[in-house]
């Protein structure tokens, strides 16, 4: 009798811890599954803020045969887009362990969101040759929103995620995507956006385009080359006495 409560207790003991490593194993398995499930959202999270990004310099440096109102609709198509990336951002689930690396990727795409944002609400204004060397300078400006964005990005999100992946083991399981927004530093200067936006038909200072009519009525002076002597108008002459006709 001894016996066989001996056997069922082991029997039972057995089963119990069973169930218990299961349930681990359970957990451990969802667990995984969150941290890669996570990564690939941010993937594509990423490949459609990358996209922009190939859109909207692709546009700003060759703008083809748009008009300024195609232009302007098109930047604003990139900034609800971009809007539209930072809400997915905030509703992705993520395990507790990547909390703060989350924190840092919203920002990371807020911070895209705001420079296309600015960037629309100063293109018309840098392409109507007014004020547009003070637009183009704030433009310029913006794109320091693109250059912060990157930055964290590499500084701050990938090792507070690659972290958490390691410590799982999963680093050699999922593939961490990389991102650069702004696909050239220069961009941050001026000179360097008054220059494409020239190409976009912008007056953006004595080498904008030439505008529309009568040009240059009056003779300002003349100088002889190659001695550089500046040539003033001579007094008229007055007319000779006819002569007389010979006899």
């Amino acid at each position: 009798m001894l016996y066989r409560r001996l056997v069922g207790g082991g029997v039972a003991f057995v089963i119990l811890l069973l169930l218990v490593l299961g349930i681990k194993s359970c957990r451990d398995s969802a667990r995984r599954d969150a941290f890669k499930n996570y990564v690939r959202d941010v993937a594509a999270l990423v490949q459609g803020s990358d996209s922009e990004s190939k859109s909207l310099f692709a546009l700003l440096q060759r703008p083809g045969g748009q008009g300024q109102v195609q232009l302007q609709n098109a930047i604003n198509g990139y900034e609800s887009d971009a809007t539209q990336l930072v809400d997915r951002a905030k509703g992705t689930s993520h395990p507790d362990e990547v909390s703060t690396a989350q924190r840092y990727f919203v920002q990371v795409l807020e911070l895209r969101r705001d420079g296309i944002a600015h960037i629309a609400q100063q293109l018309r204004t840098a392409l109507s040759g007014q004020t547009g060397q003070d637009a183009v300078g704030r433009i310029a400006t913006q794109m320091q929103l693109f250059l912060a964005s990157d930055v964290l990005y590499s500084q701050r999100f990938l090792p507070n995620l690659d972290r958490p992946l390691k410590k799982e083991g999963l680093l050699d399981q999922v593939t961490v995507p990389r991102t650069r927004f702004l696909p050239d530093l220069q961009w941050v200067r001026p000179i360097v956006v008054a220059r494409a936006l020239r190409g976009l038909g912008a007056a953006t200072g004595p080498t904008g385009p030439i505008t529309p009519g009568l040009h240059g009525t009056a003779l300002l002076g003349v100088t002889a080359r190659p001695g550089g002597q500046a040539l003033s108008p001579a007094p008229p002459r007055s007319p000779s006495p006819p002569s007389s006709p010979s006899t």
